[in-house]
Parts: structure tokens; sequence; C-alpha cells
């Protein structure tokens, strides 16, 4: 916003009053003492104005160049003073976790001096029982499948003792008194049968 200044116009207004007071004595020469003292008064004072104006002027202008820089410090200041906070919080939670990392060594220490152990130690441990564990699945399945082997023994053995009961697999039984010697002949192949799938699944 700009205002009103009598300083820029002192000057001229001055000019010309002095000279308008020198024409109003025509029995005056410009010449004279008096006409030049008045003159050099009003120029004295024209120069004073216009020099308290320019130095006026000059200082407002100078303070309105400085009004946005200094706002700008204003802003910088309070950024840099906010960071300055969060490096320190920061610097505090660094503390807090360097003591509790101490706080947990020490209580490793007391721990392998009590139990006699150390972390490596329970490491290793893990490992060995992670591997226990994969022999115990394999065992485990092994087992699984001698269970249903022997099942499936057991499933034959039970067939067989079916058709030593009936004689013949269809379930059909033939009584003859002629053939029983060549029936006790088929059973003795039935046995000796048998006996080699027993040492075939053994």
């Amino acid at each position: 916003k700009r205002s009103f200044s009598f300083g820029r116009f002192a000057f001229p207004a001055l000019w010309f009053l002095g000279h308008f007071l020198l024409s109003g004595f025509p029995f005056a020469t410009a010449s004279s003492p008096r006409n030049l003292h008045i003159l050099s008064c009003f120029f004295r004072l024209s120069m004073k104005q216009l020099k308290t104006c320019n130095e006026s002027a000059k200082s407002n202008r100078n303070k309105s160049l400085e009004s946005v820089p200094l706002a700008e410090h204003e802003i910088l200041k309070g950024k840099h003073e906010r960071l300055l906070g969060e490096h320190e919080t920061l610097l505090a939670k660094h503390g807090r976790l360097l003591g509790e990392h101490e706080t947990l060594i020490t209580k490793l220490e007391l721990l392998e001096k009590k139990y006699g152990f150390t972390v490596e130690d329970v490491e290793k441990r893990q490992g060995e029982v992670v591997v226990s564990r994969k022999e115990m699945e394999k065992w485990e399945k092994k087992f699984g499948e001698l269970e249903l082997k022997l099942e499936k023994v057991e499933k034959e053995i039970e067939e067989m003792d079916l058709l030593d009961e009936t004689g013949v697999d269809s379930g059909v039984i033939e009584i003859s008194d002629d053939d029983e010697e060549k029936e006790r002949k088929s059973n003795g192949r039935h046995d000796n049968s048998r006996s080699s799938k027993f040492s075939f699944f053994l």
C-alpha cells in the first residue's frame, strides 16, 4: 500500500515559493544580498527536506525488503527447533534400547552360569531335536508300511485257513470216501504252498 508523501513535492514547492517572493519585490534585484539570502535559505531547506525524504524512503524500502527474509527465517527456525526435538527423542529411544540390550545380556550370562549351557548350546540342541524328529517320522512311516504288510499277511492266513476248512476255493464242499487219500495229498500241497507264502512275506 502506497501512501502520499509530502517530501517528494517539498523541493519544487519551496522553489516556487522563493521565486514568487522574489518576484513580489519589483524594486529588488536578483543579485541583492537580501534576495541571495532568501534563495540560500530556501535552497538549504529544500536540500535538507529532500535528504530527509530520501533517507525515509530508503529506510522504508529496506524494511520492506527485510520483512520477507525475516518471515522465512522464523519458519526455518521453527523447523530447526522441531527437528532438534525429534533428534533428542530418537537419542532417548536409542539410549533406552541400549539399556534393554545390556540388561538382556546380563540375564543371559546369569542363565549360562546357573544352568551350565550357552545360547549356542541351545541352538545346537534345537538342531538335534529337528534331526531326531525327522528320523522319528521316517521310522514311523516305515512302521506304518510294515503294519500294512502284516495286515495283508494276516488276511492271507485267514483265507488259507478258510480254504483248509472248505477244501475248495468256490465254497462247495465235496465229500467222497474214495478220494480221501487224494484230499490228504491235496492238503499236504496246500500246507507246502502256505509255507512258501510265509517265507516269501518274511
